[in-house]
């Protein structure tokens, strides 16, 4: 698999790629997003396989205060269902531990849904590990 930086003109193929997770991106919204990434000097990638968009990861970079320390955080990770369990995540996750390295970030870290117990054993596998739990409240639109 090839990875590169991910372009606006990759907006549709990612957006079947996270519909794969459940979250119905357009390709719009998604083509937005990428813009947005590269803006904040955050980063998305894709990998490819005949130079169709097969994967996709998203890194943002932040400082993380009450640790006083910046942190990487992986915020998606796709490899199309058909080519699950062949490294192409791994590799994934390795280019962003390396990218957060480059970065001078402390740790890298994701979160990941309650439901989704054989990607849980993937992560811990590659070596992360259960840390704390995340709270959202939604806020409301001002209409």
């Amino acid at each position: 698999m090839k990875i590169r930086a991910a372009t606006i003109e990759d907006s549709a193929q990612v957006s079947v790629l996270m519909l794969q997770l459940g979250y119905q991106l357009t390709p719009v919204q998604t083509a937005e997003m990428i813009h947005s990434h590269q803006k904040r000097n955050d980063e998305v990638y894709v990998g490819l396989l005949d130079n169709q968009v097969r994967a996709v990861i998203s890194l943002i970079y932040f400082d993380y205060f009450p640790g006083a320390q910046r942190l990487c955080r992986i915020t998606a990770l796709v490899v199309d269902e058909s080519l699950r369990g062949q490294g192409y995540g791994t590799a994934l996750v390795e280019l962003a531990r390396a990218r957060a390295k480059a970065r001078q970030c402390s740790s890298l870290e994701l979160t990941t849904n309650f439901r989704r117990n054989k990607t849980h054993a993937y992560y811990e596998h590659l070596g992360f590990e259960k840390t704390s739990y995340k709270f959202v409240m939604p806020v409301p639109a001002n209409n």
